[in-house]
């Protein structure tokens, strides 16, 4: 009863936020809109890259891979902590750049750095493309989330729905304010569910001792150490979530939204240390769930977070409230980054696919009212696709990573290498594409490397050389 009263509750608040937002909009500009003018302090820039960055892939998929995969999946807290690393290879310089010429989007910095449309188009249907897959995953989150949280009174299907309407709704209407507001609020409820639940568990250093034992019995194989192909693995995984998640588009807006640089960098500093509480509890309640949950199939198995923490809500009133909260957290951290996705694809196709080619001509009004309007027409899309599952939520995560990570030597070469030209980074994403497109057709690893790692490395040599060989003039604004 309690989840369902602050679930009731923050779905209700939702709407006035959103309201407060559009009222709080100076100008009705896609800068004001997407990305809140420019204003966003530390708190609530802090909350909102937390809100982004930890997603139903945290509370879904990372526990269902380490249900599947055992302790060998502690590597998840070290590619989390290394996407906070790669953005910080880059956001400082771009930021200024971001001030200095007004971008809104990903694309506007790759269209004022190249100077090529096509490229251009080709970074922001890239983007587009891993992103929507992103939000599908977003979708089937909350689908089984809301399942969880009323006890079954809805199903999948009516959770899909209707958490996806919510979002389309409050995003249209209040744009980045709405989207970062909804964020702080729900990072004060994660930061105080995962206080007391981890006092709770820090408090039974007897149920955490026996915990390898007990899984030796039913599973062996899950706390074994990891032989060398793991090991790789884990190498390539590192790489490919730290580096592609350093391109998300939504978190990039982010970094141009920062009300200063000093309060972008403060920000990051204390998100390199959140995954060494919140992915670690993650990845223990997937652990723990082998031995109180076993024998979940691949898809049965993304519900293991929320079948865990229910069991934890029957243990006492404060771990029941913990449990609360940090189910309606999630589902509030899921939300949020679905409204921050949906946000981010419908600016990218306005400003970059649309405002740099057919509407170059089009007044700021008219950008932002066809953005609203794709935000719920891609919003329709994904929906219809999500009501049928047929991935799991991780896998869902590695194919993004796949494609996204192609645009990262283009993006951050860009700024500290002047004589790349578009030429010579538009054929390294087309090749790290090629082949990162060879390999999910195969569904395989290659040594133990994901092939969008190995393109990526492809890519980035061809710029490299490129760029060394090429006799051509600085291309970038300083």
């Amino acid at each position: 009863m309690t989840t369902l009263i602050l679930l009731g509750v923050y779905l209700t608040v939702l709407i006035p936020l959103a309201w407060l937002g559009h009222r709080k909009a100076k100008r009705k500009t896609p800068h004001d809109f997407y990305l809140a003018g420019g204003s966003l302090g530390f708190l609530v820039l802090l909350c909102t890259l937390f809100a982004t960055q930890y997603s139903g892939n945290t509370f879904m998929a990372f526990p269902a891979k380490a249900y599947r995969l055992g302790y060998a999946y502690v590597m998840s807290v070290g590619f989390m902590m290394a996407m906070v690393g790669f953005y910080c290879t880059y956001a400082p310089a771009l930021r200024r750049r971001a001030v200095a010429h007004g971008f809104v989007t990903p694309g506007d910095w790759i269209h004022q750095r190249y100077q090529s449309t096509p490229f251009t188009i080709l970074c922001a249907v890239l983007m587009i493309v891993a992103v929507l897959n992103y939000l599908l995953a977003q979708l089937m989150a909350m689908g089984h989330a809301m399942t969880e949280l009323t006890g079954g009174m809805v199903g999948y299907t009516g959770g899909v729905l209707f958490l996806a309407f919510v979002v389309v709704i409050y995003e249209s209407l209040g744009g980045m304010r709405a989207v970062v507001w909804t964020d702080t609020l729900q990072g004060l409820m994660m930061g105080v569910a995962v206080v007391i639940l981890g006092v709770y568990l820090l408090g039974q250093p007897g149920l955490l001792a026996a915990l390898p034992s007990r899984i030796m019995d039913v599973a062996p194989a899950k706390v074994q150490p990891p032989g060398l192909g793991t090991c790789t693995t884990w190498l390539s995984t590192i790489f490919l979530v730290g580096l592609g998640g350093a391109m998300y588009p939504q978190g990039i807006q982010r970094i141009f939204a920062a009300k200063s640089s000093r309060t972008l960098r403060r920000s990051l500093a204390v998100m390199v240390f959140i995954p060494l509480f919140l992915v670690f509890f993650a990845l223990l309640m997937g652990v723990m769930g082998i031995v109180e949950h076993p024998g979940l199939g691949r898809i049965e198995s993304d519900r293991v977070m929320v079948l865990m923490l229910t069991d934890f809500a029957e243990r006492g009133p404060w771990l029941s409230l913990a449990v609360s909260l940090l189910l309606v957290g999630a589902l509030a951290a899921i939300m949020s980054t679905a409204d921050s996705v949906l946000l981010s694809i419908s600016s990218i196709l306005v400003q970059d696919v649309y405002g740099k080619t057919l509407g170059r001509n089009s007044s700021p009004e008219r950008l932002l009212r066809l953005g609203k309007i794709s935000s719920w027409v891609f919003m329709g899309i994904v929906v219809a696709i999500a009501l049928t599952p047929r991935l799991t939520l991780f896998r869902l995560l590695e194919i993004k990573f796949e494609f996204l990570i192609q645009i990262a030597p283009a993006f951050i070469l860009g700024i500290y290498r002047p004589r790349l030209t578009w030429k010579i980074a538009c054929t390294g994403v087309v090749a790290g594409c090629v082949i990162a497109l060879i390999g999910f057709l195969q569904d395989t690893k290659w040594y133990g490397w994901h092939p969008g790692i190995i393109g990526c490395a492809v890519n980035l040599i061809i710029c490299l050389v490129g760029e060394k060989m090429s006799g051509g003039n600085r291309t970038s604004s300083p």
